[in-house]
């Protein structure tokens, strides 16, 4: 049991350290680049959690902006891109 709970502990600062470093691109204005970096780390674990949770804010604040310019190509990317996160969501609970 020790052993498991260390594990996880390194786990969640190592996802911790890894939204870090997201935020600071973002600040950085490099929020397509962070955007990226959070959509590979999804694909590679295929769990949810607290950089999933990030994406989808990261998402939403892009939809956010591109609806205060009236950017229709934008808004539609995405809520598509919300949508699929969504999706992905689903199947991580269902086990799929």
């Amino acid at each position: 049991m020790f052993f498991k709970k260390k594990n996880k502990e390194k786990k969640v600062r190592d996802d911790q350290i890894f939204i870090d470093d997201c935020k600071a691109l973002v600040e950085n204005g490099n929020i397509s680049q962070a955007i990226s970096k959070l959509e590979n780390k999804i694909k590679e674990e295929d769990k949810l959690g607290k950089i999933f949770t990030y994406l989808m804010e990261l998402y939403n604040n892009q939809l956010n902006e591109s609806r205060k310019v009236g950017d229709d190509g934008k808004i539609k990317y995405y809520l598509d891109k919300i949508d699929s996160l969504m999706k992905k969501s689903k199947d991580i609970v269902r086990g799929r």
